[in-house]
């Protein structure tokens, strides 16, 4: 999966992230899978439990980026 937008590609800016938000970044979507697993079987509790964890992860990593 590719951490770079196209602009920034064409731009030829490198797109350097820190160890910590790869990880983060990661981690969430492994989550992310678990609620399409969930949702595929119907599992709705699990579901909004993977998405809660997805939010904890994403929130606190884009407000930090936010205050950069």
């Amino acid at each position: 999966m590719e951490m770079q937008s196209a602009t920034d590609a064409r731009s030829g800016r490198p797109v350097r992230r820190p160890e910590d938000d790869v990880a983060a970044i990661s981690a969430a979507i492994r989550e992310l899978a678990a609620v399409n697993a969930s949702l595929s079987m119907k599992d709705v509790a699990a579901a909004r439990a993977s998405l809660a964890t997805v939010r904890e992860i994403l929130i606190p990593l884009v407000i930090r980026r936010a205050s950069r």
